[in-house]
């Protein structure tokens, strides 16, 4: 059976408008149905930092405000979660990002990936030979498994790592905290770090009921923050990311088999290339004038990083949480930890660094601000 795909065409983000393409959507992917029996929807967008909407690096605010009104029409309960890059405080992202005002407006919860319980999850097929943390696993806060049903509302842009980025990428953002990053240290190189891409979105497959990328204004050049607004003027959706995804990368400029990650996302969801090329022939058309160089000429370098380079890589990428003199010892941080990395010994805060997980919670509960991020030359770079 083949997966539509449906494309709506924006100019601009008008609430009216965009809310009745949502229906449009809905109605014509059957997602009212999909839904029938499900109650709690987790809505992911992408909030990837503490960006004003127009920058384009984060789902627009009214992409959100639409898919709420829908969705509270038909009698859901809703939250909007992400865990955002960096160290930056999740209440500084919801502000400038737009979604703080948007869900007081309708009463709809703001969560952080990380804050209560995490998940471990074994990975299926394992992504390279490195051995992190002793075991291959990746890690899930548990509010989303709480939640019945999962929209993904991406942002579509280019990526300096993996090319493209949309919907297929932006479940990484179910990692809680820096974890994501450290995924990225381990796993250098975009065909391997491409694999635990895969390996996150096998894992939410049957729960994402849809895929939205959000592409009125997207980015081109140095994404995934760093590049150009893009007006594409247009919305992608889909019951299957990966096919959404395509599309998308497709009008972009990108050949499929420059994003490995997308084909192996495609065979999680039972396509081949050829199933897929002869079930969406109407897509295979271009936007003029996307700048695709620098992200390209940056994947090239990761790729054909040699091995001895990556384990330097990973040396100097370190950081962990470190915890200043004038901590006071409240043991706030202790009680907070999900995964138990820390304790106290001779009247200091201990971290076990093979438990920790970089969720840096500890940072984010502090009421001292006692909690602060020692990093190595790279990380200092990067953060």
């Amino acid at each position: 059976m083949l997966t539509p795909v449906i494309l709506k065409e924006h100019r601009h983000y008008h609430l009216d408008e965009i809310e009745a393409s949502v229906r449009e959507i809905f109605a014509s992917l059957q997602i009212n149905e999909l839904l029938r029996d499900k109650q709690t929807i987790l809505l992911k967008p992408n909030l990837l930092g503490a960006h004003h909407p127009d920058k384009a690096v984060t789902t627009h605010p009214i992409i959100v405000e639409a898919v709420i009104r829908v969705l509270q029409s038909l009698g859901k309960q809703i939250i909007v979660g992400d865990s955002p890059g960096g160290t930056v405080k999740a209440s500084a992202v919801w502000q400038a990002t737009g979604m703080a005002e948007v869900c007081a407006q309708y009463g709809v919860p703001l969560y952080e990936f990380g804050i209560s319980g995490i998940v471990s999850h074994p990975i299926a097929h394992q992504a390279s030979q490195t051995d992190f943390h002793g075991e291959t696993a990746l890690y899930f806060d548990q509010k989303v498994y709480e939640c019945e049903a999962i929209i993904n509302l991406a942002k579509m842009k280019t990526h300096s790592m993996m090319l493209y980025t949309g919907a297929v990428k932006n479940l990484l953002g179910t990692v809680p905290g820096l974890y994501k990053s450290e995924l990225h240290r381990f796993f250098p190189k975009p065909t391997d770090f491409g694999k635990i891409l895969t390996e996150i979105y096998r894992q939410f497959t049957n729960q994402t009921v849809l895929h939205i990328i959000d592409g009125i204004m997207g980015m081109d050049g140095e994404g995934p923050s760093s590049g150009t607004p893009k007006n594409f003027g247009v919305l992608i959706a889909s019951t299957k990311g990966s096919v959404a995804d395509s599309v998308a990368s497709s009008l972009m400029g990108f050949k499929l088999e420059e994003l490995p990650y997308l084909v192996s996302a495609l065979e999680v969801d039972g396509f081949t290339n050829q199933v897929f090329e002869r079930a969406t022939p109407q897509h295979q058309i271009k936007f003029a004038n996307v700048n695709l160089r620098p992200v390209k000429f940056r994947h090239q370098v990761l790729e054909k990083m040699p091995v001895f380079l990556q384990g330097l890589f990973a040396k100097l990428f370190v950081y962990y949480p470190a915890f200043k003199q004038e901590c006071q010892l409240c043991q706030i941080c202790i009680t907070s930890c999900p995964v138990k990395a820390l304790s106290m010994k001779e009247q200091k805060i201990y971290l076990d660094p093979k438990k920790c997980i970089k969720c840096m919670c500890c940072h984010e509960m502090c009421p001292s601000g006692m909690v602060y991020l020692k990093k190595g030359l790279l990380a200092k770079i990067i953060f």
